[in-house]
This record gives C-alpha cells, sequence and structure tokens, in this order.
C-alpha cells in the first residue's frame, strides 16, 4: 500500500541526529577523584593536562537509544498517511482563452503541472478534465495521465476576447461532482469565482503598446485607412512601425507613445494595392502588434422608385440615406429592393422584396390619438415610436403571412409580410406623406434595417473587414448544402488551410489574417481578421495569486488513513528517553561508587 507523509516538515526533526552525534562527539571534561595510593597512575599513557574537547564517536547504549528516539518522534511529526487503493479524485482545470494569457502561457504550464503534481499524489488515482473559458467549456482532454495534460498545454492557444467564465465553471464543476476540484488558471485576480472554484493566477503588468482600432473610407474615389495606436502602460515607450503589401515593405518608422497615450496612423491604399498589413515592433503581447487592412466592397443594394409623385421626394430621401444603394437602371442588374405606395382604391402590391407606403390622403386632418406600442423583433427593438403623429387613414389588409411590428392600440401600423417565395415586404399603413414620419430617427432605421436584411441575403461577393472570432452571415445561393469552403492564411503564413465550415455556426478564424469564402466556383466573401478587443492589452491588473496549493493537504486527509499505532510510538519514544536517563544515572552511580571505594 503506497504511504505519503501528511506533514512533511515533521521531516525537520532528523535534524535530531546531527544534534545527538554532536553531543557524543563532545568528550566531557576530566574530574579529579582522590586516591590513597600511586600505583593505578602506572597504567596511565601521559596525556595534555586539558584532553580533547571532541573525539571519536563510541558506540553506547545512550547513543543507540537517542538516535532511535529521534527516528520515532520523526515519524510521529511527519503524519505517514497510506493512501487507499481504490480513491479517485477528479480534477478540472478551466484555462482562460483570453488574448491577455497568451503573454504568460508558458509561466502559467509550468505553475499549473507544478499543481497537478502535488495534487496527483494526494489519492490512488487522478482523473483530469481541461476545458476551454470559451465558447460555455470547449473540452480539451479527459483522462488520468499528466502527460495529456501537458500535451494540452503546449497546444493551447488562448485567443478570444474578455469573457465570462461562469458558463465554463459550471460546466467544469458538472463534470467532476461536489467532491471534485475545479480550477481557473487566468493572469488576473478574481475576488470571488463561483461553484467553490480554485483561482490560479499567473500574471503580472507589463508594458504594452498595440493597434486598438481601424477605419477605411473613400475620399474622392480613393480609399485611405486609419489606424489607433495606444500604449497601455504606465511608462514611456518607443516602437517602430511598418506598412508592407505582400514581400514589399515601407521604411521603418519610430513613434513615441506616453504613458496612456493614443495616436492616430493614417495612410492611402496604394495603386492595385488591395491588401496590406501594418506591422508595430513586437513586444511582449504579439496579438494586437499588427493589423491587416482591406478595402472594403459591400454588397451593392440595387433600389428601384415604384411610388406616385406624391411620396416621390420622401422615398428618394430614404434611399439616399441607405449606404450602397443604387438606383437600378434599364438593361443592368434586377432590383433588389423596391419602394411603392399602396393605394386602397386599387389595391395592388408589387412583386419581391419591398417596402410600401400607403398612397392615400385621408378626409380628415384630426391626429390618432392612442399608445404606440412596438413587438420584440429586430427590425423595431429598441426604437421610439411614441412621438409619431400621423392621420386617420384606410390602413393596409393584414393577411396570414404578416406579423405586425408596430400597433397604434388595437390597429397594426407597421408589419412585415413573408412571401411563400421568401421574398419580404415592409408595410406601413398609415399615410407617411401627411405624417412626421420622416423625422423620426425610428422610421428611418427601420427601413435601414430591412434594406439590410435584404442586403445580407445577397449571395455575390463581399469584402470585409472583420473581428477575430466574429460571427458570420453568408448569403448562399444553395442553402440545402449546409456548409461553405473557407481558406485561410495567417499574416506570417504559419497557418494555411482551407476546409468546409458549417453555414449554422460561421465564425471568422480566431487569429489574425486573411480569408475568402465561396460555394461551389461562387465567391462570397473575401476579408481580412484583427483583433479588436483593447481590454485585453491592458496588463496593469494583471497578479498572481494560488488559492490551489492549500487543497493538498484536504486531499491527502481525504483519501487516505493515519497510523493508528502512533500512541504506541508516543510511548515508545518517552521510554527509550526515560531509559537513556537511567542508563547515564546508573554508570555515573558506578564512577561515583569505585571512587568512594578508592578512597576507603
Amino acid at each position: 500500500m503506497e504511504w505519503i507523509l501528511g506533514n512533511p516538515a515533521g521531516l525537520w526533526a532528523l535534524l535530531g541526529i546531527p544534534a545527538v552525534l554532536l553531543i557524543h562527539l563532545l568528550q566531557r571534561q576530566s574530574q579529579p577523584v582522590t586516591i590513597s595510593t600511586l600505583f593505578l597512575l602506572q597504567q596511565i599513557q601521559r596525556e595534555s593536562s586539558e584532553g580533547r574537547k571532541i573525539d571519536r564517536i563510541r558506540a553506547s547504549v545512550p547513543l543507540w537509544l537517542q538516535l532511535l528516539m529521534v527516528l520515532l518522534l520523526t515519524w510521529i511529526l511527519a503524519q505517514p498517511r497510506w493512501l487507499r487503493p481504490e480513491s479517485v479524485q477528479p480534477v478540472a482545470v478551466v484555462l482562460d482563452e483570453s488574448a491577455s494569457m497568451s503573454a504568460f502561457r508558458e509561466e502559467a504550464a509550468k505553475e499549473l503541472i507544478r499543481v497537478l503534481s502535488g495534487m496527483g499524489s494526494a489519492s490512488g488515482r487522478t482523473e483530469y478534465y481541461v476545458v476551454g473559458s470559451g465558447l460555455a467549456g470547449r473540452n480539451y482532454y479527459r483522462g488520468t495521465e499528466l502527460k495529456g495534460v501537458q500535451g494540452v498545454l503546449a497546444a493551447w492557444e488562448p485567443l478570444l476576447g474578455e469573457h465570462e467564465f461562469t458558463p465554463a465553471l459550471r460546466v467544469a464543476r458538472s463534470a467532476v461532482g461536489p467532491s471534485g476540484v475545479v480550477i481557473l488558471v487566468t493572469d488576473h485576480v478574481v475576488p470571488e469565482l463561483p461553484f467553490d472554484a480554485r483561482l490560479l493566477a499567473v500574471g503580472r503588468s507589463i508594458d504594452n503598446a498595440g493597434f486598438t482600432g481601424l477605419e477605411v473610407r473613400e475620399e474622392g474615389g480613393k480609399a485611405r485607412w486609419r489606424a489607433l495606436l495606444r500604449n497601455f502602460g504606465e511608462s514611456a515607450v518607443e516602437r517602430s512601425w511598418t506598412l508592407a503589401a505582400g514581400e514589399q515593405r515601407s521604411p521603418a518608422q519610430k513613434i513615441r507613445l506616453e504613458p496612456g497615450e493614443v495616436r492616430v496612423l493614417e495612410g492611402g491604399f496604394p495603386a492595385g494595392g488591395e491588401r496590406l498589413r501594418l506591422q508595430l515592433e513586437p513586444d511582449g503581447f504579439a496579438v494586437d502588434d499588427v493589423l491587416p487592412l482591406l478595402r472594403p466592397e459591400p454588397r451593392v443594394l440595387f433600389v428601384s422608385n415604384l411610388s406616385s409623385t406624391r411620396l416621390t421626394s420622401l422615398t428618394e430621401k430614404v434611399v439616399a440615406s441607405i449606404d450602397g444603394a443604387r438606383l437600378a437602371e434599364a438593361g443592368g442588374p434586377a432590383a433588389d429592393l423596391a419602394f411603392a405606395g399602396y393605394d386602397p382604391l386599387n389595391p395592388a402590391l408589387p412583386s419581391g422584396n419591398a417596402v410600401v407606403f400607403l398612397d392615400r390622403p385621408s378626409a380628415s386632418a384630426k391626429p390618432v390619438a392612442g399608445r404606440i406600442l412596438a413587438e420584440d423583433h429586430e427590425l423595431v427593438a429598441n426604437l421610439n415610436w411614441e412621438p409619431l403623429i400621423h392621420q386617420q387613414s384606410f390602413g393596409i389588409p393584414q393577411t396570414e403571412n404578416d406579423r405586425v411590428l408596430v400597433w397604434r392600440e388595437d390597429k397594426p401600423l407597421i408589419l412585415l409580410r413573408r412571401h411563400p417565395d421568401g421574398s419580404r415586404q415592409l408595410l406601413f399603413g398609415f399615410d407617411v406623406a401627411t405624417s412626421n414620419a420622416d423625422q423620426l430617427p425610428a422610421f428611418v432605421l427601420a427601413i435601414h434595417r430591412f434594406a439590410e436584411s435584404i442586403r445580407l441575403d445577397k449571395p455575390v461577393l463581399e469584402r470585409r473587414i472583420l473581428e477575430t472570432g466574429q460571427p458570420l452571415k453568408v448569403p448562399v445561393a444553395d442553402a440545402s448544402l449546409g456548409t461553405v469552403e473557407a481558406r485561410f492564411t495567417s499574416w506570417d503564413s504559419s497557418e494555411d488551410w482551407r476546409r468546409d465550415l458549417p453555414l449554422a455556426d460561421l465564425r471568422a478564424p480566431l487569429k489574425i489574417g486573411f480569408l475568402s469564402i465561396a460555394q461551389g466556383e461562387v465567391p462570397l466573401l473575401q476579408g481580412v481578421t484583427y483583433f479588436a478587443d483593447a481590454r485585453e492589452g491592458d496588463f496593469r491588473k494583471s497578479a498572481s495569486r494560488d488559492d490551489v496549493s492549500g487543497v493538498e493537504r484536504q486531499l491527502v486527509q481525504r483519501h487516505s488513513e493515519h497510523d493508528l499505532n502512533w500512541p504506541l510510538w508516543t510511548l515508545l519514544v518517552m521510554a527509550l528517553l526515560v531509559g537513556s536517563w537511567a542508563w547515564m544515572a546508573w554508570r555515573q552511580s558506578l564512577v561515583e561508587g569505585g571512587a568512594l571505594v578508592a578512597e576507603r
């Protein structure tokens, strides 16, 4: 049966062995004894009158008794315990996948292995569960081998932005049960962890400067970029930066940033340069040192204006406010979205996607009263319709394919109609021409959201700047396939892959680089990914703390049995101590008795 020491500090008692030996090396000073004759001196060899203070160790009964007493005392103080071979201890480790952990990944791995090695010797068998802190606890490893955990740590790449640990800790606690140990490995101190989790924080304050934002805009038909560069540290730093296009690189330029300073870098895209890369001199946190650039090209939304003369002015203003919208021309691409009017006396609606306004003035100029209520729908969420003033009108008849988005008491004002062919229409059931709708942000924003939803469903090529890990919605010609083909190349070419990804959970890669998505031979998306969570670059609150070390002793108590013979060993120590004293006292009495006899 395997045994361990419940109190390793008790081994310090072994220092009693050299102490006992040192005592026996020291020779006691000679004591004069009066005798009545000189014949005994003839057998004594002449020596120094002072004698040696250190002599060789002579085996004696007190020496062996005292050494045995020290060994028994050490055994008692070290508290030996015998592990139960059937004992099992589950341990779950939640690895912080925030990008800031990349600065301390090696240190965290070493510290975690040290902690787990100690915990592994506290039970007959240890079951390890390693999960990530993001995506509700992605499972990395489950097994009984510490080498498996080491393999996970070697491949660990923390790349996420700031996120909550609670979902992953819940998964970890459910995996190990109430008796298991849950450890969160991170780089900052978390005041209170749920689910009785323990903190292993490995971090420190480091200086860091990096890119925190990006904007590309058109000016005079030319694309220009603007990038924000920030110093997160508490001391001034000097960095050099370059602009690269493929293998070509501009001369390095120096820039000095004071503590907390934000600087704007800007420039234009060279002729024929569609993809660029801003690169900062590397520091301890490399994730925000690279910023890929791409000239965006949104999907063009072709619009047709089918409204009557009284609505033309309003329609033109709305269309002009939609980014990327163009009027469809004869002989050109078909319109993706139509703006039209509805006359109750001549009820006819356009086919396909459309925004429809009621086009019939009311005989009464009296405004309609009543409370306005908005449904919980993405087109009207968080929009204020209360200031809307409109007159009494006939309205647009409601069908079974309609969903009312906005009500005036019990009368529908705005409806969303879905047709069997998949087209959608946004219907305004009041006369917008005589209302104040064009002065309300809610009116324009609702139309913008609807137009954007139509644009996102258009399966044509789009060029975009993406955040790492960003959810993607890519329109496809054939949704029944369920997948698209993605190609990704990291900025340093360290990763280059092509694979099929599901449409249901499509996300941008977590690394910085260049992404393209297609279905068959139809290109759908080209983009660059960059790390956008500036909070991860601030290390002023990074710190270290170990709340796990104390749990090892508790596990030893739980999975082992103590030495039941300790009262016997205690009595034996006392007996050895008394025996040593008694032996020395007896020998002393013999010496003193011999001297008395000699005097007589």
